[in-house]
């Protein structure tokens, strides 16, 4: 869960990072990195 809040920061996209969080945490890591 922790991953898409982050995201969501980032892209600053609610629905993206959600999308992405659902998808796979490692993933997001991932592109975060």
């Amino acid at each position: 869960m922790d991953g898409y809040y982050i995201s969501g920061y980032i892209n600053n996209n609610k629905n993206l990072a959600f999308t992405v969080g659902m998808r796979s945490t490692e993933n997001f890591n991932l592109m975060v990195i």
